[in-house]
């Protein structure tokens, strides 16, 4: 819990997008060196494409310099023109689903950032942290205990105004996440013993979706 607080995805929060070099793995390894993995990003090469997202890389003279990825994540590494009885240094592999899917999130949430609410986007700078989040994050903590112990969702908060002075930053970060962990504890030890099934009833829930689509949708209803 602890860690996904405070780390829920670090590449959004970058001023630069994704790069590719963070979704590329060693396949194999050529070299004596145990560092390759931390070498990659930052290493010039030459590249051979082995399809299926594979790269054989030469080592260009054994330098280090960035040229190896721009800043959409595209190899500009030039290609190798001759590699006959060249032993390459690395065959990698990228991920490209996983970073397309990282860079469009990236996109998404600098373009959400730019465009959200100012008066939230001014606590944020104030505080720190996301208050809002931190609200509803000790809301739905809550709400969670409550149902396992109560069987009860209770929608209208006896601690409403509570909820609202951490909206508005009464909370220091670290109490939010101390508590959130407390809470996260407490849940998980509830979870044995509350009397709530394990499973829902789909059939009761699917009979009462249709009773409630014929009601809304009766002629008898319509006329009205």
């Amino acid at each position: 819990m602890n860690q996904l607080l405070n780390d829920p995805d670090v590449m959004l929060l970058r001023n630069m997008p994704p790069q590719q070099a963070d979704f590329m793995s060693v396949v194999f390894n050529f070299t004596e060196s145990k560092l390759w993995n931390k070498v990659v990003p930052t290493a010039g090469f030459e590249a051979l494409s082995l399809g299926g997202n594979q790269y054989a890389l030469f080592l260009q003279g054994g330098g280090i310099h960035t040229t190896w990825i721009d800043n959409r994540g595209t190899p500009i590494a030039k290609p190798v023109e001759n590699f006959e009885g060249k032993k390459p240094s690395l065959i990698v592999k990228v991920n490209k689903q996983q970073f397309d899917d990282a860079h469009t999130n990236w996109i998404n949430y600098w373009t959400w950032k730019k465009n959200r609410n100012a008066t939230r986007s001014e606590l944020e700078e104030q505080f720190g942290y996301d208050t809002k989040h931190a609200m509803h994050l000790v809301r739905l903590l809550r709400m969670g205990v409550e149902a396992l112990t109560e069987g009860v969702l209770h929608v209208k908060r006896a601690d409403a105004q509570e909820l609202l002075t951490i909206r508005h930053g009464a909370w220091t970060y670290e109490q939010v996440i101390e508590y959130a962990t407390e809470m996260d504890a407490k849940i998980q030890q509830l979870l044995a013993t509350t009397s709530l099934p394990r499973d829902v009833d789909r059939l009761k829930i699917a009979t009462l979706l249709l009773e409630v689509q014929d009601w809304a949708w009766s002629p008898l209803r319509r006329i009205k």
